[in-house]
């Protein structure tokens, strides 16, 4: 850990001044947006269908309508 954080620090170093607010700024923006977001338990139905997604997984019925094309 000591090393990663040392590497993060030098390399801040060779940023410029202006890359270096903007940077900060994305980073709180990041935050910010993170600690909006909701938290605890999801129904299944709401976190299935992002799952099934990023799974590259395809429904019953998405696959029906893409064998007609």
């Amino acid at each position: 850990m000591d090393v990663m954080l040392s590497d993060l620090e030098e390399a801040v170093e060779q940023l410029l001044y202006n890359t270096c607010n903007h940077e900060t700024e994305i980073v709180a923006d990041v935050l910010q947006q993170h600690q909006r977001r909701p938290r605890g338990a999801k129904p299944i139905g709401d976190v299935l269908p992002a799952v099934l997604a990023r799974l590259n997984i395809r429904s019953k019925e998405a696959n029906k309508n893409r064998d007609r094309s």
